[in-house]
């Protein structure tokens, strides 16, 4: 009888210790993940104090790039150019987009190949046009 008990108090006692061992690493895991919360709250408040700072500098390019054409010819001149730089713009996202399919349909084992992937996954916000 004494066997009996003594297994069974070695049980509860391991039993115990395995509990220890496993609410002091869930107190571990809550302690990174209130510090992980905390970082998180002070990036998310350092981009919202950011954004604004972005929409100036962003603001500030695009005023740049206009250009200030007194000349209603000049003017029409390079709105025309404009027009063009858009139209070949265009054209070339297509192009890229049907050889990146093109390239994805193949069969080929494109997504081990750096070039290959850059193509099939190519991100058009590259090819955003600039001129306003």
């Amino acid at each position: 009888m004494t066997r009996k008990l003594s297994a069974s108090l070695q049980s509860r006692d391991d039993l115990s210790i395995a509990h220890g061992k496993l609410l002091e690493q869930l107190s571990n895991l809550l302690s990174t993940l209130t510090t992980t919360e905390v970082e998180n709250i002070q990036v998310t408040k350092r981009n919202a104090d950011l954004a604004p700072e972005l929409f100036r500098l962003a603001e500030a390019k695009k005023a740049r790039a206009q250009l200030d054409v007194e000349d209603p010819m000049v003017q029409s001149q390079v709105d025309d150019l404009k027009e063009e730089v858009r139209s070949s713009q265009h054209k070339w996202r297509i192009i890229k987009s049907v050889v990146g399919a093109m390239v994805a349909g193949s069969g080929v084992d494109w997504a081990n190949d750096n070039e290959l992937r850059e193509l099939v996954l190519d991100d058009e916000e590259d090819d955003i046009d600039e001129l306003g």
